[in-house]
């Protein structure tokens, strides 16, 4: 019974970071500060104008994101702990700053890691992910 309760108390953790409804006030955002998702700048955030040229070569890890969302806040620094230990590039792209790319992906729920190769997606990792997993996922250059 006690298992169960952690699963659901997990379960209903991850899924409060699903999209949010399109009209967001203020108000209703939870009060997370954050100049960054990375303080160390070591993932840097990228624009939907520049996303396709950024995955369009070699492998490139994409952590999907948002300020409010209190489990990609946890992801960022697993998302460092990568970029510091991997040859592929990491970025991160805020989805309220670029609907087109995530609606065009699918994503509907953050954080969400993808793994493209030469622009392909190869790999898709929903909720909060430990690098292992997402180490282990790279493909071969």
């Amino acid at each position: 019974m006690k298992t169960l309760l952690t699963i659901l108390t997990l379960a209903l953790f991850v899924s409060s970071c699903g999209k949010p409804a399109a009209d967001k006030s203020a108000t209703s955002a939870p009060s997370v500060q954050t100049a960054a998702p990375s303080a160390a700048g070591i993932v840097k955030e990228v624009a939907e104008a520049d996303f396709k040229t950024e995955i369009s070569q070699g492998i490139t890890i994409v952590d999907f994101w948002a300020p409010w969302c209190k489990p990609c806040l946890i992801q960022a620094p697993i998302m460092d702990q990568i970029a510091k230990s991997s040859a592929a590039k990491v970025i991160k792209v805020n989805i309220d700053k670029a609907e087109s790319t995530v609606n065009g992906l699918g994503i509907e729920t953050i954080p969400t890691v993808i793994i493209f190769k030469d622009g392909v997606e190869a790999e898709r990792f929903v909720g909060l992910t430990e690098a292992n997993e997402i180490t282990a996922a790279i493909p071969a250059n």
